[in-house]
């Protein structure tokens, strides 16, 4: 493998609009140099590899295309063959073609094309030293369920790349882009011991294991695996008549429904926060985001959750999502 010398690196505190930017190592004609595994940067390792043109890269400038990065100790092996193999027991509805093409730098070096009902995606094998301390937000993020995140991530000398070769695009098609890579990923892990899995609009790290049983549920149930694509980021908030408050913050959502959520700070459990925000991302991710600003009926009884798109100060579109009134004790 070309690059064995390279580094993985992400940015610590990435905003949730810059969230599909992650970290990459890409070969340059003659040379090994360490870049970031950033869009620009997987762009332009895809082209050297002859995967697309320059010009349909420049037409992907700014929009969020979703990959993911699956590490492991050492190199994994993905055979075409093998992998249409799986794909096709594990997601017998659809049709997947896969075709080996090797690197036009390495010849040695072998990607994968995979098409399926109009999307295609890029897969990419890397040998790449992994920086834990560049991972922070996402280690700390995992941390709270997943306590070996970051030793997982520093023990990474290999990773496989799997990007969809076009933008996120509208709802729907943001929507079947993010299952399809879901099931490929999966796919792709089952034929090695991977260490981790990073899902790159989300700037979020999976247990392999946990993305797996996502992958295969949302498969059966047709259920957006809604942990594996978006980060949730706890808020604290003030000192209020019902106690201390918090909210929660998206990152990942965007892509999806062109805004992250805002919970408000309200005075209830933290895990009462996150089961209120992975459902409104949830039913956002089926339905949608409201054109507007709207009104709908919170979980508690007499609660009303008022939803305001709102813009932050680095440009982020929001849809802040505040209670109205709260009965029980419960801060509005």
């Amino acid at each position: 493998m070309a690059c064995e010398g390279g580094s993985l690196t992400r940015e610590a505190s990435p905003s949730p609009r810059d969230s599909a930017t992650v970290a990459a190592s890409a070969p340059r004609e003659a040379e090994c140099a360490d870049r970031r595994l950033s869009l620009k940067g997987l762009r332009r390792l895809a082209s050297l590899s002859g995967f697309k043109s320059d010009r349909q890269a420049d037409n992907m400038q700014d929009k969020p295309v979703f990959l993911t990065v699956i590490g492991a100790r050492s190199p994994l092996k993905v055979d075409a063959d093998a992998l249409a193999a799986i794909l096709e027991t594990k997601d017998p509805t659809r049709s997947y073609e896969v075709i080996a093409v090797p690197t036009s730098q390495n010849p040695g070096d072998v990607g994968l094309i995979v098409n399926v009902e109009g999307v295609q995606f890029t897969v990419l094998p890397r040998v790449a030293k992994v920086d834990a301390k560049s991972f922070s937000s996402a280690i700390g993020a995992a941390a709270l369920t997943w306590k070996r995140a970051g030793e997982a991530v520093g023990k990474s000398e290999a990773q496989i790349i799997a990007a969809s070769n076009q933008p996120a695009g509208d709802h729907a098609a943001a929507v079947k882009i993010a299952y399809l890579l879901t099931a490929l990923t999966a796919a792709i892990a089952s034929l090695g011991k991977p260490l981790f899995v990073y899902w790159g609009t989300g700037d979020l790290l999976v247990e392999p294991s946990a993305f797996s049983l996502a992958a295969e549920a949302m498969l059966r149930e047709n259920q957006p695996p809604v942990l594996q694509w978006v980060r949730f980021d706890l808020l604290r908030g003030p000192e209020g008549p019902g106690g201390a408050t918090g909210g929660m913050l998206s990152v990942g959502l965007d892509p999806f429904i062109q805004y992250e959520i805002q919970l408000e700070p309200v005075a209830i459990t933290p895990v009462e926060i996150a089961r209120r925000a992975v459902g409104y991302a949830e039913y956002l991710i089926r339905e949608g985001a409201p054109g507007e600003a709207t009104e709908i009926a919170g979980p508690a009884p007499g609660e009303r959750i008022m939803i305001t798109p709102i813009t932050s100060p680095t440009g982020t579109r929001i849809l802040r999502m505040t209670s109205r009134r709260i009965n029980s004790g419960l801060a509005s």
